[in-house]
This record gives structure tokens, sequence and C-alpha cells, in this order.
């Protein structure tokens, strides 16, 4: 007998009791040596406890995350009383599913393809068929059959720039609520009767519904329910059978189990789960269904926000270390735990008949910022020295007499009949600033408004050059007839561009002919306006009256 080595065990023993017994003195603030027996036995049993119930907490966990890794399927119930059970490979299902998709798995079935086109078609229904296997029942009855397929959707990064790319396209690709039928609700899941879209027009024969304002409808019901966010289950239900029918199967599914696949379960999802006899429940299922919708569109709102407000460096780290880095650099808090919690939130409300907290418009007042109307701060305004700067004005220069455009001079408008030149800056400004409030009156914004500015002033230009060039040829000929010199001065084209700017914005806005006028250049000269939305005319006046003009001899 090795006397040392069991020596040696006891004092360890002694020794690792010891401790533990200071450590849990410490830890129930206890001065060392007054912590009694029955105290010590009794943090050894509540310890005990606690790691037994953390690891059956685990052991759940790892139940879960294998049934969820199975699916759903295996919560789908054993065929009722009178019901039948196949898998859906094993029948024909033309009365359960779309004829052209029918066909082709036929095809894949029995041959036949006449083409490569249909052979790869057939062959694509073949490996379908072997998918649905794994996630669906067809239950039948007489003439009446029933299609159950269960998919589970894991929850995205919401931090992954493609998962945010998924989540911003995933908030335009529902249904509108405003297209659904309300069903029914089943274990606490709502079902809505999804209507024939144009996209799958050319797969089936489709009839109206006259009481339901045209609601399309193949030649069977085809029903969805969705259980959680993000994390989702979804049940898709082809039903070629009577209500009464249809519910036996589905009150029979195994929704806590179902639930509990769930990382958070949904509260007031179960078997047990009954609304009251006077909830209308196929108005229930859709505005559950619409409240879905809805936050999916919010959290593709806030994955928009997201990706705007990326900063650069910060995204391609994001995309190196696989969405684990935060490509905002910590600008943008993570939303989408908030929207997850306000959904479930606004979703309990709903079925208790609780009004709602509008949760959705309190996140989306998050994203937003507040119109400049609405701010509480005053405008900016130009200091008078630097506006007397920027516009040549001085109280020290002097005005000639009929000088319209010396300094000094703060006309309200561009003068018509003076001499505007649009090479100065006093002149250039003032034009700007008639043009801009004409065609603000005209309705124009953003753009719109300032490639009318812009175009209008750069014709003006052109105009002006046009008009001078024009006015020293007419004189050149005047002074040949009469013996006078040449030279006469020409009225610039800033003015009449100025002027008939009505007509040409007109025109843009609404297109058609137009009719500008304005004072004129030469007497008695026409000229033509080309413009956007169709030809214009300018009346008495010439190449200064309109914009985009030509003058012609």
């Amino acid at each position: 007998m090795n006397y040392f080595a069991i020596g040696f065990v006891a004092v360890a023993a002694v020794i690792g009791a010891g401790v533990d017994y200071q450590q849990q003195s410490v830890k129930a603030d206890i001065p060392l040596g007054r912590m009694s027996l029955s105290q010590y036995i009794d943090t050894y049993e509540a310890r005990f406890l606690g790691a037994k119930a953390e690891m059956a907490a685990q052991e759940r966990e790892e139940q879960r995350q294998e049934a969820w890794r199975i699916g759903g399927m295996q919560y789908l119930p054993e065929a009722p009383e009178g019901w039948t059970r196949r898998a859906y490979s094993e029948g024909y299902n033309s009365p359960i599913m779309f004829d052209t998709t029918v066909f082709y798995e036929e095809m894949a079935k029995n041959g036949g393809a006449q083409s490569m086109a249909e052979g790869i078609k057939a062959k694509k229904a073949k490996e379908r068929l072997g998918e649905l296997d794994k996630t669906s029942w067809v239950y039948e009855k007489g003439n009446e059959a029933i299609f159950i397929s269960v998919k589970s959707k894991d929850g995205v990064n919401a931090n992954g720039f493609g998962a945010l790319m998924g989540m911003m396209i995933g908030g335009f690709d529902g249904i509108s609520a405003r297209s659904v039928l309300g069903y029914d609700v089943i274990g606490g899941v709502g079902f809505v009767e999804l209507p024939v879209t144009s996209a799958m027009a050319g797969m089936m024969m489709s009839s109206l519904d006259e009481r339901q304002k045209g609601f399309k409808r193949a030649h069977f019901r085809r029903l969805r329910g969705t259980l959680g966010f993000n994390q989702e289950v979804e049940i898709v239900i082809h039903a070629n059978a009577s209500r009464a029918s249809t519910t036996e199967v589905l009150s029979a599914i195994d929704w806590d189990a179902m639930n509990a696949m769930l990382e958070t379960p949904m509260a007031l999802v179960g078997n047990d789960v009954v609304l009251p006899e006077e909830v209308d429940k196929a108005q229930m299922a859709r505005q559950m269904y619409a409240l879905h919708e809805k936050f999916k569109d919010l959290r593709g709102r806030a994955a928009q926000f997201k990706l705007y407000n990326a900063n650069e460096a910060a995204l391609v780290m994001n995309m190196y270390s696989g969405g684990t880095y935060d490509m905002t650099g910590g600008a943008v808090p993570d939303l989408s735990m908030m929207i997850e919690a306000a959904y479930r939130k606004e979703l309990r409300d709903l079925l208790a008949g609780r009004p709602s907290t509008n949760e959705y418009q309190r996140i989306v007042g998050m994203m937003e910022e507040r119109p400049e109307e609405e701010r509480d701060q005053p405008e900016g305004e130009m200091s008078e020295e630097l506006r007397n700067e920027l516009m040549g004005y001085s109280d020290t220069e002097t005005q000639a007499p009929g000088d319209t455009n010396a300094p000094g001079t703060w006309p309200d408008v561009v003068p018509t009949g003076g001499k505007p030149d649009l090479n100065k800056p006093f002149d250039r400004a003032m034009a700007e600033i008639n043009i801009r409030a004409q065609a603000k009156a005209m309705g124009m914004s953003g753009q719109q408004l300032e490639f009318a500015v812009q175009s209008t002033l750069r014709q003006a230009e052109m105009q002006h050059a046009n008009n001078q060039l024009l006015a020293k040829r007419r004189a050149e000929k005047a002074a040949a007839k009469v013996g006078a010199p040449s030279g006469a001065p020409a009225a610039s084209g800033a003015g009449g561009a100025a002027a008939g700017l009505g007509g040409w914005l007109k025109g843009l806005v609404g297109g058609g002919e137009e009719t500008a006028q304005a004072a004129p250049v030469a007497t008695g000269e026409k000229a033509k306006i080309r413009r956007l939305g169709g030809e214009g005319k300018a009346i008495a006046g010439g190449c200064g009256a309109g914009q985009f003009c030509k003058t012609t001899e």
C-alpha cells in the first residue's frame, strides 16, 4: 500500500476544500471562519443546482439547433382520420400545383423531352421533386388535396455588406397587403391567400373571384403563414379543399414544437392559442401579414441608412472580416434588434386587441432629419459689406445720367430697355436673380430649376454676342447709304432673355407652342426660338425676345 500517495490525496482534498471554503466566504461577505458548515453546504447545493440548470439549458439549445437543422417538416401531422399522406414526388400533383410545373415533373418521371430546352427544364423539375420531398407532405381525401411545405430561413447578419443589400431588396419584393385576402389565424399564426401574379400567369389557368373585386385565383388556394421575424419559419399551403378540411389539417400541426425551433420563440403561438369568437380571423390574418411586411420594409430602410453612412475604411474591414466589423465605424447603431423587438411588441398588441404604440414611426424618426421649414434656426444672411463687394457697389462712384448699369444702383430686376451686360458681375447676378424668381413662380425646383437658370444665362450670353454682331452689320449698311459713321450700340440679350423666359419656361414644363414678348432689339426683326418641348415664336422683338433663338436676315 502506498501510504505516501494516500496522504498526498488527503492533504490535497483538505487544501482544496479550504480554498473553496475561503472563496465562498468572500462571495457571501462573511468573515473567514464565521461561515457555518450548513451555510457552506447550502452554497454547494446552490452551485450544483445552478450548474445542472445551465447544463440543461445548454442541452435544450443543442436540441433546438438540431431541430432547426432538420426543419419544420417533422412537426407536420400524420394523416388525420379519413385522410392519406404521401411524399410530393409519389403521386400526380395537378390538383395542388401549377400546370406548367406538373408538365415538366411528369416529363422528369417518364421522359419524353423533345428538345434541349425541355430536357433542361425536366432536369430542374427532377431536382425540385427531391427538394420538396424534404420539406413537404401532400394530404388527400377523396377529391380534396392539400400540399403543405415548411421552410426555415436563417437570420441574416445585419452588419454584413451582402446581407444589407439583400435586406434592401427584400423590403421591396413582398406582395402588398392590399393584394392579399385574409384567411384564418391557426395556432397564433396568421394565414393569407396570395393572388396569381403576372409572373405566374403563363403557368396556370386562373379565374377571377368577382366577390373579392377581381381577385385572381388558381384552381387551388395559395396560402402563406410566417412564424418569427428575421429568423423565420414559412408555411406555404396549396389547398384544393374546403375551408373546413384545410383547417382540420392545419390545426393538427405541432405549433408549440415549431415555435420552439426559433432562437427566440414568438409569444401567443401554440396549439392552445385560440382567438375570441368576436374577432374577425380573416381580417386579423391580413393585419398580421401587413405588419410583417411593414417591418420588413423598415428593416430594408435601416439597411439603406447604414449603407449610406458607411465609412470607406471601415467598409473594407467589414468585407475582410466577414461582416463582423461595423462598416460605419460606430457612427450608426445596429437597429436590427430594435426593429425585431418592436415588431414582436406590435404583434402582441395586435393579437391582444391593444392600440398600437407606433413603434414603426418611432424608429423611422431616428433615421430621418427634420424638414428645413420645421427647424427652429434663423437663416444665414449675407452682410452688407460682402454684398457690396460682390456686386461692385460703391458709394464713392458716381452714376452717369441714364446709366442704369453704373455702380451704386440696385434695380429690382434686370432692365429690358437699358444696357445690361452679362460680362459685368452686377448685371449677371441680377439677371440670375430675375430668372430664378420667374422659374420658381412657374413651379420649378431642384435640378430642373438649376438647368433652366444656367441654360437661360448661357443662351443670353450667346444672344448678346449675336446681337452685337448683327447691330454692327446693320449700322455699317445704314452708314453706307447715308454716309453716317458705323458702330451703333446694340441692346444686350440679357434683358430679352429674362423677359422672354416666361414662354420658354412654360414650354419646358408643359411643352407645346408658347409666345414670348420682350423689348425689341431691332424693330420688325423676326426670331425663331428653339426650346425643349417644341417650337416657339417671339413677337415684337429680335433675338433678345426669347430663349434658344436664331436671328434671320
